[in-house]
């Protein structure tokens, strides 16, 4: 990759069985996903096609279908997963995933986690 560009959507809106505890995850809770995608988008610039580029619609909607349709413990086992799905199935070098519980914490505006993921550490499937 020649140019290191960034591709992102701030703030998602997920609606996910997410909690440590059976009593957390009776209801869904909102999550916000934040997530950078890094990559060239010279080529997109130039030809003006989609196809040059990571459709950030359609990264979006992976993103929600997956987190909306299991129910986890932790938001960092579904970061993750959503790293190593986003990166095997939009063909990514690096993305930056933050996950975000609003108002989970009394006195805080939000809680969560970010991690970094690249192609060098996806796992096999």
């Amino acid at each position: 990759m020649s140019n290191e560009d960034v591709i992102f959507v701030e703030n998602l809106e997920l609606d996910v069985n997410i909690g440590v505890g059976e009593a957390e995850r009776e209801e869904v809770q909102p999550v916000l996903a934040n997530f950078c995608v890094f990559t060239d988008t010279s080529a997109a610039a130039r030809s003006g096609n989609l196809v040059d580029t990571i459709d950030y619609y359609r990264m979006a909607g992976t993103i929600r279908d997956y987190a909306e349709s299991n129910s986890w413990k932790l938001l960092e086992t579904l970061a993750e997963e959503l790293c190593q799905l986003c990166l095997k199935k939009f063909e990514l070098e690096k993305i930056e995933l933050k996950l975000e519980k609003p108002a989970v914490l009394k006195g805080a505006a939000t809680a969560g986690v970010q991690i970094t993921r690249t192609a060098s550490n996806k796992k096999p499937k």
